[in-house]
This record gives structure tokens, C-alpha cells and sequence, in this order.
């Protein structure tokens, strides 16, 4: 038998009740209780409450609704369970609890742009129609990513929940391809420096003042490296670069010895650019301004915007709780993070549109990721780290019965990613039932022992890298 009571009067009740329920709607006031009549306006009220019930299993009723987190929301040791108090948070059924890290932008936050210069920037036919936002007002601010990075974690931009692209150049049908290298960037005499096809990079030159940064596989087929741009000179339509990119510039497949600049064909992009700005829904920062433009997708929506860089859920520690029927989305980090502790369970949740990973498991022992639905991560779509490899001990991780979709899109990743990304082992582990599908890079990878994968479905995998497999692995060490 469940009792439904208000959660203060647990504070002076016999332990015995076989359990507990509390009650959260994104729509209540404020001064809830918890109570189905009268229950909490946020999940952070409902987890400060578990914490004070008895040692009896409690079960958070979450209804249906937007719950947006400024800042992400992180359990610690101190919201666990026990072997016989499980912790619940369950979406209610068949209502859509959507739970996201970001600021949702007025529509009086979006403003023409009146300086001329910025204008003149921007493609003529949309020059009258791109805003801005001046981030400071909504509580953002922005810093100039540094002079190599990977992945893409500038901002998250959505509309109606649906990501927005990042302006970049030749667009987002595919790459731009050098003409030739000249310098491959392996000596002190450059940092690189290549010869563009087109004529568009001689257009930016007031971007390159500003900041700015290409994206190029340099050198082999599954890294991609962002670097920013030292100088452009339009007359001999060359680039090079501010810093050398890792290995230099020139594929590893056309160099003799390590030596050489590559065959010329190497695939790389512009991005954040207001001068491409060209369709609706692109967007692109001016760092030195802080200033956010964007030209607005017809008709109405909510646009957000995240630069929220850790976890929009985050579970460190913690043991015995389970994360039922959720819906996460929209954040620079990680969608779903479990670090340490044991006995955790995320079943039913769905994870999309997020900069890293959708969900980690690291570490910890008895954690499982069950039918739960990954889509649109900029990394892979589950990461899982368990066991110890000197003494074999397992880390009984379970990932059973997930989809993953459009996994790696900022960097070539896999769907499911067993301890490679990290240069780790993990020691038994099961991976089983899964679905794999359109990623960027391979669908499983792993490392250690004793794990086991079983009746994975793998298909249309390696669509934004090559050198790869449905599995892979590389050298184990002894």
C-alpha cells in the first residue's frame, strides 16, 4: 500500500510505510508541498524533500512540461538510496517531461542591427532581416573558443527544440577543398599555410581581426580540428594558419615517411561567420562584442540558447536511484552524467540535441542504461567506463536495448563508446539489444576485457569519418 501525504509530516512518522510519493508540475506556484494537490514547481525542490523522508522507497511524480535549468542540476552522495529505499523519478506516463539547460530569449531581446559597419558584413538580401541579441542582458558571456579545439561547443541555439546551425562556409552540404598545401606547418617556418580554391576567403578579412576559425580533417580521416586563422592573402587566395594543427597540414596517406604536404584535397570548413549568414535559423557570436546574430526562422517559436558547459543532469555518487521517462535536451556538456557510485538506473529517458555526450557512465559499479533513446550528440551517443583491468575487476555495467541515432556530429565519435575516447579499459561490461544507425563514426568501440556485446543491430555508420568499423579497437596493453 502507498501513502500520499505531505512530505513534512514523514519527518515525524513511523518508518514503516511501505513507501513514498511526491508530486512535481512545471505549472505549479510557488510554496508547494509536494502533495498531488499542491506539488512542487521544480524536481530541485522534490530531490531537497527525498532527502528527508524515511527509510522507505520514495518515487518522484514528475508531470508533463518544460522544466528549463539556468545552470544544469547535479544529485550527490547525499540523494541516495539504499539496497531498500530506491530513489524514483518518473515522468508521469504518456506526458512528456522535457528538461532542459539554457535561457529562453524574448522576443524584445531580438533587435535590428543599426551599426553600418556589422551590416555591411552580411549577405545583401538578408542584411535587413538578421537581429541581435546583446548576450549581457540575458545573462551570457562569451569568451573566443581557443586556437585549436575540437568539437563545437560555442553555444547551443535552438528553436522550438530543434537545433539551429552554426554560419560557416561552403555551407552545410559538405566541405571546401584546399588547392594545395605550402607549408604543412612541421617546421618553425609556418604555422601552415594552404591555397583555397574559391574566392570567398578573401571576403574575411575583417573576421580574421575579430577571430577566425576553420575546421579541417588535416591530416587523417577521423579528426577533425578547429584552429583559428593568422592572415588571408587574397591575391595569392592563400590561408595560414595562427598555430600549427596537430601532425600538420597534409594527409597522413600522401607523405613519404611522415614527411610531405598531403595530396592538396583536404577537406576543411569556415565557421562563425556573420558574413554567412545566409539562411533561417543561422546564427553566429562576435566574441570581442558579445553580441549574438541570427537570422530568425519563420513563423513563431522559443528560441534558447545554452551555454550551460557541464551536465544538464549530473549524478555523482550517487547509488540506488533511477531517472524514469525523461526527456533531455539542449546543453554544451553532457545530456545525462553518472560518475561513481552504484546501482543506478536511466530507463525510458531520451537525450537529443546535446554538444558532448548523451549519456556517460563512468565509473561506479551495477549502473544500466535501458531503452533509452540518444539522437543529435556533438560526441557519442552513450560513453561507459567500468571495472578495473589490473585485478579484473568487473564493473557490471548494462547497456540494453537503447537507440542511437546522428551520434558524433561536432566530432567523428562512436554511437556507443567503451572506453577508447578516453584511452581507458573497461572490465566486464554488457552491451546488448542495442541499435546503432547514422553516426558520424563507428557504431561500438571498446577496450579491457571480459566485456560482452550481443545482438547489437549496427547500420549506416561512418558517415563523417573513415578508417573505422561497425566494432573497433586498438592494441591492448598486457
Amino acid at each position: 500500500m502507498k501513502f500520499c501525504k505531505l512530505y513534512s509530516l514523514f519527518l515525524l512518522a513511523s518508518p514503516v510505510f511501505a513507501a513514498s510519493e511526491l508530486f512535481v508540475s512545471a505549472s505549479a506556484g510557488p510554496g508547494g508541498d509536494g502533495t498531488s494537490a499542491k506539488p512542487f514547481a521544480t524536481i530541485d525542490e522534490a530531490r531537497e524533500a527525498a532527502r528527508t523522508l524515511p527509510e522507505a522507497p520514495v518515487t518522484v511524480r514528475i508531470r508533463g512540461g518544460h522544466y528549463l535549468l539556468r545552470d544544469g542540476m547535479a544529485w550527490s552522495a547525499a540523494d541516495s538510496g539504499g539496497p531498500h529505499r530506491r530513489i524514483t523519478y518518473r515522468g508521469e506516463p504518456g506526458e512528456t517531461v522535457r528538461i532542459s539547460s539554457g535561457v529562453v530569449v524574448p522576443a524584445s531581446a531580438l533587435q535590428p542591427v543599426t551599426d553600418e559597419k556589422v551590416r555591411a558584413r552580411f549577405p545583401e538580401e538578408v542584411r535587413d532581416r538578421v537581429r541581435q541579441v546583446q548576450l549581457k542582458d540575458l545573462g551570457i558571456t562569451t569568451t573566443p573558443p581557443p586556437d585549436n579545439f575540437r568539437g563545437l561547443e560555442l553555444l547551443e541555439v535552438f528553436w522550438n527544440g530543434s537545433r539551429l546551425p552554426l554560419a560557416r562556409w561552403p555551407g552545410h552540404g559538405g566541405f571546401a577543398r584546399m588547392e594545395r598545401v605550402t607549408d604543412n606547418g612541421m617546421s618553425r617556418s609556418s604555422p601552415g599555410t594552404f591555397v583555397y580554391r574559391e574566392d570567398q576567403p578573401g571576403l574575411w578579412q575583417e573576421a580574421v581581426s575579430e577571430g577566425l576559425w576553420l575546421r579541417g580533417f588535416w591530416r587523417v580521416p577521423w579528426v577533425i580540428e578547429a584552429v583559428r586563422v593568422g592572415s588571408i592573402d587574397p591575391e595569392a587566395r592563400s590561408i595560414t594558419l595562427a598555430v600549427p594543427v596537430s601532425g600538420g597540414i597534409g594527409s597522413k596517406y600522401h607523405r613519404k615517411n611522415g614527411v610531405g604536404a598531403g595530396s592538396g584535397d583536404e577537406p576543411w570548413e569556415a565557421i562563425n561567420l556573420i558574413e554567412e549568414i545566409n539562411s533561417p535559423g543561422e546564427w553566429a557570436v562576435r566574441f570581442s562584442e558579445n553580441i549574438f546574430y541570427i537570422l530568425p526562422p519563420e513563423g513563431a517559436g522559443e528560441l534558447l540558447i545554452s551555454d550551460h558547459k557541464k551536465p544538464v543532469l549530473a549524478l555523482t555518487n550517487v547509488s540506488h536511484v533511477s531517472l524514469e521517462n525523461l526527456s533531455v535536451d539542449s546543453g554544451l556538456g553532457d545530456g545525462i552524467r553518472i560518475e561513481g557510485g552504484e546501482d543506478v538506473l536511466l530507463a525510458g529517458c531520451k537525450v537529443a540535441n546535446v554538444a558532448r555526450s548523451g549519456i556517460v557512465v563512468r565509473g561506479g559499479k551495477n549502473h544500466t542504461v535501458l531503452s533509452c533513446d540518444i539522437t543529435g550528440t556533438g560526441l557519442s551517443g552513450i560513453a561507459y567506463l567500468g571495472g578495473e583491468r589490473r585485478t579484473l575487476t568487473p564493473g557490471n555495467h548494462r547497456i540494453l536495448n537503447n537507440i542511437v541515432t546522428r551520434a558524433g556530429g561536432f566530432f567523428p565519435s562512436p554511437g556507443i563508446d567503451g572506453g577508447l575516447g578516453t584511452q581507458a579499459e573497461s572490465v566486464g561490461n554488457l552491451v546488448a539489444h542495442n541499435r546503432i544507425h547514422d553516426c558520424a563514426n563507428s557504431g561500438i568501440v571498446y577496450s579491457g576485457n571480459d566485456n560482452v556485446f550481443e545482438l547489437n543491430e549496427i547500420y549506416r555508420v561512418g558517415l563523417g569519418s573513415s578508417d573505422l568499423g561497425c566494432f573497433y579497437t586498438t592494441g591492448q596493453r598486457c
